[in-house]
């Protein structure tokens, strides 16, 4: 989870458009923290009459500007509108409860503009924000969500689409509605003027502010390899998956006939007949440590921390939780979300070895847990017995 979002091209011809309306002012007279405060509360939480006032751009157009800004964020989240590639087939009702509420989240979000710096030819716009632990507190809600769900239904049926992105909606609001914020930080924005003497803010300065407002800088599409949720995939690679973001609990099928290893053994990945890589589990270790985030309450949680190398595979090597099904004797256990989990990076061809860590929820019973591992990119499966009493 580590690219940027909402890299909108029509936010930033935007940002150029509603800062123009005060390149006729004098210098003495423009007031850069109360414009900046007024264009953060119309294209962040939507309400633009102020920036009208102060802009001169009418209030339909600015409101036009914000929807499109959502409009963006939902089909960069959940994909396109069904009729170009890589849509999401859900319904318009299901689209429009995502459009509503990320407008919701975005009235919520929690900043204010301090001062304005005079540089030259330019303004330092210091904005003091507070994170909103959006994502934090969703993750957990959905992937409990979702384990019930899979209990009772198939991937393959024809619901299963529209099903997963009405529980991620569900886990979103829910999250929202307990959302908790981080201590304020400062993040300075620059408020300079183009070629044609308009003010304008650059698009990168805006999604610097975002990010700070709601902790959703890690989510996109995980076509590189790296973690998302059904939120960040399309209908296709749900159905085929069950997401890069939804915990796998079927039980594996295959267990008898997998190669079975111990904790410290180096596991040797063929592909094509060809040693491509090395995996270990390093240690499988029990822990007090809980998350305020995660309201699942398993009567015992252990820590995975493995390791993995890529000798000779073509593409940039991923094992990540996905990669897991944990194993307390016929139950696959949930995933944990501790807050100081080392998240696993992608492995180069001959590069450095990868060390990361992972959580899962067992029974207070439990003394053995079978470590079931299958990753997405090379279809080589093994499993490693691990002590937990």
């Amino acid at each position: 989870m580590k690219k940027k979002w909402m890299a909108s091209t029509a936010l930033a011809c935007s940002c150029m458009l509603l800062i123009s309306g005060c390149s006729g002012n004098k210098a003495d007279d423009f007031d850069a923290v109360a414009y900046t405060t007024a264009y953060l509360d119309g294209m962040i939480r939507g309400n633009v009459d102020t920036l009208s006032s102060l802009s001169g751009v009418s209030s339909d157009d600015l409101t036009a500007t914000f929807n499109s800004m959502i409009d963006d964020l939902v089909s960069s989240s959940i994909g396109g509108d069904g009729s170009s590639p890589g849509s999401t087939q859900i319904s318009p009702q299901l689209r429009q409860d995502y459009t509503d509420f990320w407008k919701q989240a975005f009235s919520n979000t929690k900043y204010d503009v301090k001062k304005a710096d005079k540089k030259e030819n330019t303004y330092q716009i210091t904005v003091d924000t507070q994170q909103m632990q959006l994502y934090t507190a969703m993750e957990p809600i959905y992937d409990e969500k979702l384990a019930d769900y899979l209990k009772d239904n198939s991937v393959d049926s024809d619901q299963y689409i529209e099903d997963v992105y009405s529980l991620m909606l569900e886990a979103y609001q829910t999250a929202l509605d307990k959302a908790e914020y981080n201590d304020p930080e400062s993040v300075t924005v620059t408020l300079q003027k183009d070629d044609s003497e308009q003010w304008s803010i650059s698009s990168d300065d805006m999604t610097t502010l975002k990010n700070a407002l709601i902790d959703l800088a890690s989510l996109n599409p995980s076509a590189d390899g790296t973690t998302g949720t059904p939120a960040q995939v399309t209908a296709e690679d749900i159905a085929n998956s069950q997401s890069e973001g939804a915990p796998n609990m079927e039980y594996p099928k295959d267990l008898e006939s997998t190669p079975a290893y111990k904790v410290g053994d180096a596991i040797t990945i063929q592909s094509d007949g060809k040693d491509v890589a090395t995996f270990t589990i390093d240690k499988v270790e029990v822990t007090d440590d809980r998350s305020e985030y995660d309201t699942s309450n398993p009567d015992k949680v252990i820590v995975i921390t493995y390791t993995y190398k890529n000798l000779a595979f073509d593409d940039p090597l991923l094992y990540d939780q996905m990669s897991f099904r944990v194993l307390d004797g016929d139950t696959v256990c949930l995933p944990y979300y501790l807050a100081d989990l080392t998240s696993p990076d992608l492995a180069t061809t001959g590069g450095d070895a990868v060390t990361a860590t992972a959580a899962y929820g067992i029974s207070a019973s439990c003394n053995e847990v079978t470590i079931y591992v299958d990753g997405a990119q090379i279809a080589f499966p093994f499993q490693v017995s691990a002590s937990v009493s």
